[in-house]
């Protein structure tokens, strides 16, 4: 972990359409366990592929919580 006081939970985003228009999404009960269960602090991660620097991001963060995803 950091030196930051709270950690930062990545928590990967899932791709929805939204009146045929691509919404990213988490499902409101993971980041309140990162609250509720780690006192930390829930950093949702967009599914933007190679578009994201993901070794720079995952050094950033203190760490990920993996969902599953129906999509």
């Amino acid at each position: 972990m950091s030196g930051r006081s709270v950690p930062l939970i990545g928590i990967p985003a899932c791709v929805r359409y939204q009146y045929e228009r691509p919404v990213f999404t988490v499902v409101e009960r993971y980041p309140s366990a990162v609250v509720d269960v780690v006192g930390g602090l829930p950093v949702m991660i967009p599914p933007l592929g190679p578009k994201l620097d993901l070794g720079s991001l995952l050094d950033s963060i203190d760490g990920l919580m993996l969902t599953g995803s129906p999509t």
